[in-house]
Parts: C-alpha cells; sequence; structure tokens
C-alpha cells in the first residue's frame, strides 16, 4: 500500500489579501441571517484541516452563527444550502463530498418537521426563534433580486 501523498501547504493570506476579501465579503452580512453587525470570516474547510486563506473559503457569519457552526449546530446544514457555486467548487476540489457531509450535513426533514414552519432549530440569535430555510431566507430578503418586478406594480 503506498502512503499517502505528501499534504500540500496551506494558501495565507498577505494583509493585502485580507483587506480585499474583507471588502468582498463583509460587505454582504452574515450569511445566514443578514446583520452586518460584528461579521466574522468562518473557513469553510478549516486552516486545521488545510484550508487556504482564500475568498472561496470563507463566508461572513455574525458571532452567534460562526459559533453554533463551528459546534456544528443545526446551522452547519443551514450554512450548505447558502454556499456559492464557487465556494462549494473549492470545498469539493481540496477534501471532496464526504467532507462536505461529514461537517456540513444535508437538512435532516425529521428534525424540520418539529420546528415551526419556515425555521429550522436554532439558538434564537437575533430574538428569532430558529433559523430561516434557505428558500424563505431568499423571499425574506427580497425575492426582487431573483424575480423581477411585475410591469404594473409600483404605478
Amino acid at each position: 500500500m503506498n502512503p499517502d501523498p505528501k499534504p500540500t501547504k496551506r494558501i495565507k493570506a498577505t494583509a493585502k489579501d485580507w483587506q480585499t476579501m474583507r471588502w468582498h465579503k463583509l460587505t454582504q452580512g452574515c450569511r445566514l441571517c443578514g446583520t452586518r453587525d460584528r461579521v466574522e470570516f468562518h473557513h469553510i474547510v478549516g486552516r486545521d484541516l488545510g484550508g487556504d486563506d482564500v475568498i472561496d473559503n470563507l463566508v461572513p457569519l455574525c458571532p452567534q452563527h460562526h459559533q453554533a457552526v463551528e459546534e456544528r449546530k443545526p446551522e452547519a446544514s443551514l450554512l450548505r444550502d447558502h454556499l456559492r457555486a464557487s465556494e462549494l467548487r473549492y470545498v469539493f476540489e481540496k477534501k471532496g463530498i464526504v467532507f462536505l457531509n461529514r461537517y456540513y450535513p444535508p437538512w435532516d426533514e425529521d428534525e424540520l418537521s418539529e420546528a415551526p414552519a419556515g425555521t429550522a432549530p436554532g439558538h434564537g440569535c437575533h430574538g428569532e426563534s430558529g433559523l430561516t430555510h434557505p428558500a424563505r431566507l431568499t423571499a425574506k430578503r427580497g425575492a426582487s433580486l431573483s424575480t423581477p418586478p411585475n410591469e404594473g406594480e409600483g404605478k
């Protein structure tokens, strides 16, 4: 049996790289709740697991959601549904689907059925009773971003 190949070195961002990434990511607010208050970076593939300091491995989260995702609470499943195509591609290329399923498992339908409609069990950050399901979050943030308004509306 051949030994595992030597792991590649982790890419570490320079101060200028961090400044650029902060501007791109932090202006978006928390990926899960949208708040712009004290947003932090979460490494999708953790640094301790060889994750790089690159824009496609970083997701902006508020402190409450960051801690919950790090502790693998249900928010980790919710985050999976909010990863962008480039972020998913990074995870697949770096670690594969097994990693994604282990650290960011798919929604548990049984767990969802016990929660109030449109929410997943959560820690109640920002005074909410739970987490908003991705489909409802999009609608909550304004479906007008993805769906053009009716021609006659607002006249």
